[in-house]
């Protein structure tokens, strides 16, 4: 998600985003799978670049991740058939084999990862937003309330939603105008209106129905 957010600052078209989305979630998985496997059978020694470059993949690439999931589970399906087997005949062998699942070299190092990438991720998406909601935030307390001392004047609610203008065709200018004003906290508000429309020569349209300005 840190890493899809951040990405997407680069686009300005929704339609072109989507689309290099679903390329970025197909195509690079699979050359970073063919890669890993590449890496795996070159390096059979040590495994460190194969591992690097997997443990990377996983955090960059969900679809990778899920893909990587669904190989492993295939290919260890006969070893859990055979630890069932192990439980019925052993459990107190199959309960160490258990235990080791827990170490460090195999769930362990990949608990603490996933614990410090999402407490990072979440710092950097908490900085990332921090203006934006602090900007909001203000713009909210301005509009809805002003403080002169300890007068809390609120204004009473309008009614109207500035995200959905399905009025604004049903309305004047004036009105409009009116709304706008109230919104954002002037007292008098007709007298704000009126001398916008003045300002912009609309005044002698001011009780005309926007549905009708050309």
């Amino acid at each position: 998600m840190p890493f899809i957010y951040s990405v997407s600052f680069l686009f300005s078209s929704p339609s072109k985003a989507n689309v290099l989305l679903i390329v970025w979630q197909i195509l690079a998985a699979l050359f970073a799978l063919i890669i890993f496997n590449l890496l795996k059978f070159l390096d059979k020694d040590s495994h460190f670049v194969s591992d690097a470059f997997d443990t990377v993949c996983l955090f960059l690439l969900p679809s990778y991740a899920m893909a990587t999931a669904l190989v492993k589970l295939a290919l260890h399906d006969p070893l859990y058939a055979e630890y069932k087997d192990l439980m019925a005949v052993n459990p107190e062998i199959a309960a160490q084999i258990r235990n080791t699942l827990f170490a460090w070299d195999n769930i362990g190092k990949l608990w603490v990862c996933m614990l410090a990438f999402g407490i990072l991720s979440s710092i950097l998406f908490m900085a990332l937003q921090f203006k934006s909601i602090r900007k909001q935030i203000s713009q909210i307390w301005d509009i809805g309330t002003t403080r002169k001392g300890k007068v809390d004047n609120s204004k009473l609610p309008l009614g109207y939603c500035p995200q959905f203008d399905a009025l604004l065709m049903d309305l004047t200018g004036r009105e409009t105008l009116e709304i706008l004003a109230q919104m954002h906290g002037y007292t008098r508000y007709k007298d704000k209106a009126t001398m916008i429309l003045e300002s912009v020569g609309m005044k002698s349209q001011a009780d005309k129905l926007v549905r009708y300005y050309r």
